[in-house]
């Protein structure tokens, strides 16, 4: 029997038979505004009171299980067995006993593979990289969508046939036959690539879907448990749903839904598309007594302002201002734009004291990215121009060097104390020089003597052209030794790491060392890197891949996090930003070698169908929330990134109608907020030499464009 809503049904392929009323699970959703987490905690408790240890609650991340762990915990009154929680995907691997291989080396095992296919015809790795990477997300989806993908490959090379075919009769040239050949050879690294991993005990994740669902479909008796909940689930692939039917079938397993039948109980509202279809699927009807959260008074203020760095400034106003807002776990500030992160932290006021950030930052947004970035520039860029010769230390042009060394990454290695007021000298002997390339000794040249500067970038003296194997050690000492300067530096000026500007850039160090160990195991299991670019592709792909976790407190706190992380969460306040077109929901995306038409016959999903996804989780969002804040960017930066999301205009046109208690008020911000920190004057002291520098340019002539930069900013 399955729940799903406040229903029980008998689910056999199906359903038929009658509906049987679930009350335990109505009756204790008494309050209208109760979490949807603490919903499943009450009926879980009694509904399992003294069997809580034989069931396991599945949630859609890991964050949901936590939360519905702490609800669980603080109504337990007696001795009992804590259930078993798992995310969605901890869930299938447990079945399916693969260990998921991480991405770098599930690249490097497919270049493998493939190499191993095509011969001498393979592409060299950094040509592999741009299609492979395109390539595996497709197996993925693929494999946790459908049980024969050899009928896509096969379809998809049907329509590629059409695309090249010439009425006329004429041959195919030869880039249409290596077009067609590349496309005809997808399922052979398919089959090649899945038996490989096979054989390793290694998968993919939709390579561990599909092999539980297959698993559980023979013989579902192998789960430990005596009862499986799903809670929350909206959209799920067909692995999942092959997974839900077979533990269903056994009488294993359970569904609890949160909907609402404001979105749910209208056929063309795209927010309740995967639920209705679950239930036309399985014959559920919609309990039209159910009543709506949308029914209950709400408060929504629709602002917009121009520029994503003002939404931060104006939410941290918001927090600031308003009384009604706690700094607790009931507020939740939400990026539809994660890359908000960072100012929206600067802007939060002093009295949010306790701040919970439950989603990753990106590895390449760091200073650290930028400081290995420049110096592999350094390298790039004197490989490209030839600027080394064989035997002899590289040179360095000018431009680099000073990017390099405007890192604070750099001026720390050299010094904690006054490494940043001498690469500041340095950088103005280089800038006001004649000189194009620079070598190591001649930099060495212009900062005299000192010891410091050789030993601390001696690596600059090394022929990166030969000997890749040893460019990853160099990385890796680099990193000892910023992490050694890191805390020297903030125990001298800041106390400690925690209160240092630079503790991103210290925490970034743990990921980066990570990538660099991996890739020091694959080069030395034999795999080539042939260039300098080359590795720097390798470690910049795995960086953007890459998100810092923050540490923290989960469940306490003000809490900021992305769209998704809010998946089964419940807030009473709610401050939205960059609820922008485009951004919520995200535009169209083609990085993919399934066309269109493809997926949508073979029921991968499409951008109408990600649409959906990002509605229900804006809704869903809302309906437990009374007072909302939705932020959006008036300035223009391209066709329709100025435009408000529709889901906006949506609720402006619908809510009122469906509830006159719902007040939706929008304001434009015309002015950016207050910034919190003083202005401080820019002043530059004109030195003999800047004067000498500024004689030389004016005696060939000042460009009045140059003039009105200097008067705008002397």
């Amino acid at each position: 029997m399955i729940p799903f809503g406040k229903y029980f049904f008998p689910f056999s392929g199906n359903v038929s038979g009658k509906l049987r009323k679930f009350p335990s699970l109505f009756e204790t959703f008494r309050m209208p505004m109760q979490p949807f987490l603490e919903e499943i905690a009450v009926h879980i408790l009694e509904q399992y009171t003294d069997r809580s240890g034989e069931i396991c609650l599945v949630t859609p991340n890991r964050r949901a299980g936590l939360f519905l762990r702490k609800h669980i915990s603080r109504k337990v009154t007696k001795p009992t067995w804590s259930p078993s929680f798992l995310s969605i995907e901890d869930f299938v691997n447990r079945i399916s006993g693969y260990q998921v291989v991480d991405n770098l080396s599930l690249m490097f095992h497919f270049y493998g593979v493939y190499r191993n296919i095509e011969g001498n015809k393979a592409d060299p790795v950094e040509d592999f990289l741009r299609w492979g990477s395109v390539l595996l997300r497709d197996f993925d989806e693929i494999d946790s969508t459908l049980e024969k993908p050899e009928l896509l490959f096969e379809y998809l090379q049907d329509i590629k046939y059409i695309e090249t075919w010439n009425p006329d009769g004429e041959e195919l040239n030869a880039f249409q036959k290596n077009y067609l050949s590349f496309f005809k050879k997808f399922n052979t690294y398919h089959k090649a690539l899945t038996a490989f991993l096979d054989k390793q005990n290694l998968a993919y994740q939709g390579m561990s879907y599909r092999k539980a669902a297959n698993r559980l479909n023979e013989n579902p008796g192998i789960l430990p448990w005596e009862k499986v909940i799903f809670a929350g689930f909206n959209a799920l692939n067909h692995a999942e749903e092959i997974i839900i039917n077979s533990l269903a079938k056994a009488g294993m397993a359970e569904i609890l839904s949160d909907s609402d039948p404001y979105y749910e109980g209208n056929p063309s509202h795209e927010a309740g598309f995967f639920i209705r279809k679950y239930r036309k699927k399985w014959d559920i009807p919609l309990d039209k007594e159910k009543p709506s959260f949308f029914t209950s008074a709400k408060e929504i203020r629709v602002m917009g302002i121009a520029r994503q760095v003002n939404q931060a400034q104006l939410a941290g106003n918001i927090l600031e201002q308003d009384s009604d807002l706690a700094m607790n776990e009931q507020t939740a500030v939400v990026l539809a734009n994660e890359n908000l992160l960072v100012p929206v932290l600067n802007a939060l006021p002093e009295k949010a004291s306790a701040i919970n950030i439950t989603m990753g930052y990106p590895l390449v947004k760091t200073n650290l990215y930028g400081f290995f970035e420049a110096l592999f520039q350094l390298y790039l860029t004197a490989d490209r121009l030839n600027a080394h010769a064989q035997g002899k230390t590289p040179s360095f042009y000018y431009k680099d060097l000073l990017r390099f060394f405007s890192n604070t990454c750099t001026a720390l290695l050299w010094d904690t104390r006054q490494g940043q007021t001498r690469l500041d000298q340095l950088f103005q002997r280089i800038s006001f020089s004649n000189k194009v390339f620079y070598s190591f000794e001649e930099l060495t040249g212009l900062v005299g003597v000192d010891e410091g500067f050789q030993e601390a970038f001696h690596f600059l003296s090394q022929d990166w052209t030969e000997g890749f194997n040893g460019i990853i050690p160099t990385l890796r000492s680099l990193s000892d030794r910023l992490e050694k300067a890191f805390r020297n530096k903030a125990g001298e000026a800041f106390g400690s790491l925690q209160q240092s500007p630079f503790f991103m850039d210290f925490e970034a160090l743990y990921y980066f060392g990570k990538i660099f160990a991996r890739l020091e195991t694959i080069l030395t299991n034999g795999e080539s890197v042939n260039n300098t670019r080359t590795l720097w592709q390798i470690i910049r792909l795995s960086a953007l891949e890459t998100r810092m976790a923050f540490s923290g407190e989960p469940v306490e706190g003000l809490q900021v996090m992305g769209m998704l992380e809010t998946r089964n969460l419940d807030f009473k306040n709610i401050i939205l930003l960059s609820a922008n077109e485009d951004v919520l929901p995200k535009g169209k995306s083609n990085n993919s070698f399934i066309p269109y038409e493809v997926r949508r016959k073979y029921g991968l999903q499409v951008h109408s169908d990600k649409d959906s996804v990002y509605a229900y989780h804006f809704y869903r969002l809302l309906q437990r929330a009374q007072k909302i804040y939705l932020i959006h960017d008036t300035e223009s930066d391209g066709m329709g990134s100025s435009e408000k999301s529709r889901f906006i205009t949506q609720l402006e046109h619908e809510l009122p109608k469906f509830n006159p208690k719902i007040h939706i008020h929008n304001q434009l911000i015309s002015l950016s907020p207050s910034i919190k920190t003083g202005a401080q004057e820019i002043n530059i002291p004109k030195t003999p030499e800047i004067i000498e520098r500024l004689s030389q340019m004016a005696s060939n002539g000042l460009s009045p464009s140059s003039l009105n930069t200097f008067i705008r900013c002397s």
